[in-house]
């Protein structure tokens, strides 16, 4: 496909399998290489905030072509040559498990939601701060007093 320059439509079901976080980066970069050298299109699904985080930051790479043009050389040494999403080319949505389907398109702030598919993250560091404090106030009790 990519040697043919053949435009296709590809369904990618989490390519986040079995690599590291860098290494699904470099997955994405170059699934978005992909797209853009061969105007194909990508359906990709995914439970890896580290894939819709960096599909955010192409996707901001492109806003700031679209925007600002003159940019492209400086977006291109960030990100890359060719991998920048361009903005009208993207959705991303979150289907939970009652079936509601979620746009993580965030139009205000022109980014992708990512927190809504990683709130796995908060609840275990909630959990690991709730530990914490329990030993600190542990901790601040004298003689092993138990506190009242």
């Amino acid at each position: 496909m990519l040697l043919k320059n053949e435009k296709v439509f590809a369904i990618i079901e989490e390519p986040e399998a079995h690599l590291y976080p860098c290494l699904q980066k470099d997955v994405i970069e170059f699934i978005s290489y992909f797209m853009n050298k061969t105007e194909s299109t990508v359906f990709i699904t995914t439970h890896s905030p580290y894939i819709l985080t960096s599909i955010n930051t192409l996707y901001c790479a492109g806003k700031t072509v679209r925007e600002f043009p003159q940019r492209l050389d400086a977006v291109s040494r960030i990100v890359g040559e060719y991998v920048a999403i361009s903005p009208e080319t993207l959705s991303a949505f979150k289907i939970e498990p009652e079936g509601n389907v979620i746009d993580l398109c965030d139009n205000e702030m022109n980014e992708i939601n990512t927190e809504l598919i990683d709130e796995v993250s908060d609840q275990v560091s909630q959990k690991y701060m709730d530990l914490y404090w329990l030993q600190e106030r542990e901790r601040d009790v004298p003689n092993g007093k138990k506190e009242e």
